[in-house]
């Protein structure tokens, strides 16, 4: 093979292996970053999602959200947010992503949403469920005292809360005149007086009692007029002093009466309801004061429930109940009066009191087939009885 063929070979085959070398190095490509959608803080956020998607809270529970990041160095140092709720009627949300049930919201449900951006956000639906019934309730104040224009809550415990909360949960008050309660638990007083509030659900029931002091109400009274039997009055007496005695705190935190109507110097003055709580009720269920009263007529009486038969008051068996008890208040049993229709009275007397008091027994103005006390108390030497006989 002559010189010149050799040295062509030689350069074709450089030029084919350059050649090569050129396509190949063309037909690859170097490997490259993955890219990161643009965040607006910058922090190379991609996403975030909660712990939960789809859950349930009792009403007033709590719990917390917990936020994931994609990708996992990122954290809420780095990342500001917004919290929102679709219905801040029954869920709220704080600033740290606790969500506290509201309001039940039966089948349907709320989204809690925590944003970022437009594209990064997370959302968890929520259901508000009903507390179950408790076993039993109980307040938790269950005495007060108030003075007018104060306020104060009081909440419904449970075993399992100490703030019960409930649809059903209803809150009264005995005398919105005296206090006033709102459907939250918050009591207002608002006038003189004792009143109770309650709250129900169900067949439960609790109860607290409140006393409203209004310091312009009159306070001083006679001891003696709380002797047994009740009212014992001096004569003549003095409305302030009457109205600060039927209001005395007595047995227990509670006061016996208040004043309903008053005409023509006559005081009426009727029993407190309590929801039939409380302490005992006291033996009138009224009772009148006549702050000017007629000679021989009646300074004070009232319509006593526990008198509910003449033989209470009169017994041919021994001292009868009424006998005992206005002997132990210093009275003497007189005589029997006849008041016609078949009923009759006792007129009883203290000489060192200078009192008389009539006792008897009439049908109930309240309730049919039912017999009422009633009590007179006169100035014994104005009394048309007290004839010596």
């Amino acid at each position: 093979m002559s010189k010149k063929i050799i040295v062509r070979t030689l350069c074709l085959n450089v030029l084919f292996t350059v050649l090569l070398s050129v396509f190949m190095a063309s037909c690859t490509k170097p490997e490259q970053e993955p890219s990161t959608p643009e965040n607006p803080d910058g922090d190379g956020l991609v996403s975030i999602s909660f712990s939960v998607k789809d859950t349930s809270v009792f009403v007033n529970e709590s719990f917390p959200l917990d936020i994931i990041y994609n990708p996992a160095e990122v954290n809420s140092d780095t990342v500001n947010g917004v919290w929102s709720v679709s219905d801040e009627t029954v869920l709220s949300v704080s600033e740290a992503g606790v969500v506290t049930g509201l309001k039940a919201t039966g089948d349907d449900k709320a989204v809690v949403r925590y944003t970022v951006s437009e594209t990064i956000f997370a959302e968890c639906s929520v259901r508000v469920r009903e507390l179950p019934l408790p076993g039993e309730i109980a307040l938790s104040q269950e005495l007060l005292y108030m003075e007018i224009g104060d306020t104060e809550d009081v909440n419904v415990v449970t075993s399992s809360s100490d703030d019960y909360t409930h649809s059903d949960l209803w809150w009264a008050s005995s005398d919105e005149s005296v206090a006033t309660v709102s459907s939250t638990g918050e009591i207002t007083a608002v006038g003189n007086g004792a009143v109770c509030i309650m709250a129900s659900i169900g067949e439960l029931s609790a109860y607290c009692f409140v006393n409203v002091f209004d310091p312009d109400y009159p306070t001083e009274y006679d001891d003696a007029w709380l002797n047994s039997p009740y009212p014992y009055l001096e004569y003549p007496t003095e409305r302030d002093r009457i109205l600060a005695a039927e209001n005395i705190i007595g047995e227990g935190p509670l006061m016996y009466r208040k004043l309903v109507e008053e005409d023509g110097g006559i005081l009426t003055f009727r029993l407190r309801d309590y929801f039939g709580q409380g302490i005992s009720s006291p033996m009138f269920e009224e009772v009148f004061y006549d702050l000017n009263p007629d000679a021989g007529a009646p300074i004070a009486w009232g319509n006593a429930r526990g008198i509910t038969s003449n033989e209470l008051i009169i017994s041919e068996d021994g001292p009868s109940i009424m006998e005992e008890m206005m002997l132990e208040a210093g009275y003497t049993f007189g005589k029997e009066v006849d008041l016609g229709d078949g009923l009759y009275g006792g007129w009883f007397f203290s000489e060192l009191q200078n009192r008389s008091c009539l006792i008897y027994v009439v049908p109930s103005i309240y309730e049919a087939d039912r017999l009422m006390g009633v009590m007179e108390w006169r100035v014994l030497s104005d009394d048309p009885m007290n004839d010596g006989e």
